[in-house]
């Protein structure tokens, strides 16, 4: 029964959940999350998916949204560097305390770590969303990262505007978003030294 205490002491959420959340169905809802932000602890992101997502990846390869490739090591190594240069200049804006920058930049490197990973299993998405589904079916399934790992990349993808967000919160916005972005492209480059 988690309870996420605010600086000023007062309860913000109090939750009771049992069982396994993947577990839960809700006929005719196809996804639902619960997010919450934090102050002081972490961004807790609980996920119900009605179908699986292997489901939803064999449905984009035919139709087309997600196409298999020939592997082109030259776009895949763009990327991984792109997904470098991003999260030093995400590391750079958080220290400056410029967060809707650190928040973008943490974002776009993890969006290149994935694409490059993606890329490297010989699949292309024509839609930023449909990366979720391919990491999850390419990389995930297979054991090539981890479920924070993924969990991050979901979070951090649904700030494309971080300045519609609440000043009090870009903050710690923009530490988990670039701290998920470390994450990914350590994770990253070890897969791809190995394959590429």
């Amino acid at each position: 029964r988690p309870s996420f205490i605010s600086n000023s002491g007062e309860t913000l959420v109090h939750i009771e959940l049992r069982g396994d959340p993947r577990s839960y169905r809700t006929p005719g809802i196809e996804k639902v999350k619960i997010i919450i932000h934090r102050t002081i602890y972490k961004h807790l992101i609980f996920t119900w998916r009605n179908s699986s997502m292997r489901t939803k990846f064999e449905d984009c390869i035919r139709k087309g949204l997600i196409t298999k490739a020939n592997i082109d090591p030259d776009f895949v190594k763009k990327e991984i560097t792109d997904a470098g240069e991003e999260l030093q200049n995400g590391r750079k804006a958080l220290e400056e305390r410029d967060f809707v920058k650190a928040i973008t930049s943490g974002r776009n490197s993890q969006i290149h770590s994935v694409r490059a990973l993606v890329f490297s299993e010989g699949y292309r998405e024509k839609k930023l969303p449909l990366l979720v589904v391919a990491a999850e079916s390419l990389l995930l399934d297979r054991g090539l990262i981890r479920s924070d790992i993924l969990e991050d990349f979901e979070y951090a993808v649904k700030y494309e505007d971080p300045e519609s967000e609440p000043e009090y919160l870009r903050e710690s916005i923009a530490e988990d978003v670039i701290r998920g972005a470390n994450k990914i492209f350590k994770r990253a480059g070890i897969i791809l030294e190995k394959n590429i």
